[in-house]
């Protein structure tokens, strides 16, 4: 878990550059702050699942 540019995701996570890596599956979510600037005080804490406050 990161909170990174597109141009940080591969020096932050250099394994995935490993010729014996392999992946099915990659999940990216974005969010845009509309008030606030972004940081790991608001971050997610769930490394598994994230949400809006709203779980029905």
């Amino acid at each position: 878990k990161g909170m990174l540019t597109p141009d940080q995701v591969m020096p932050f996570y250099p394994d995935l550059q490993a010729d014996d890596f392999t992946s099915h599956l990659a999940m990216v979510h974005s969010r845009f702050s509309t008030n606030t600037f972004p940081s790991w005080d608001r971050a997610q804490p769930c490394r598994f699942m994230a949400h809006n406050g709203e779980i029905n």
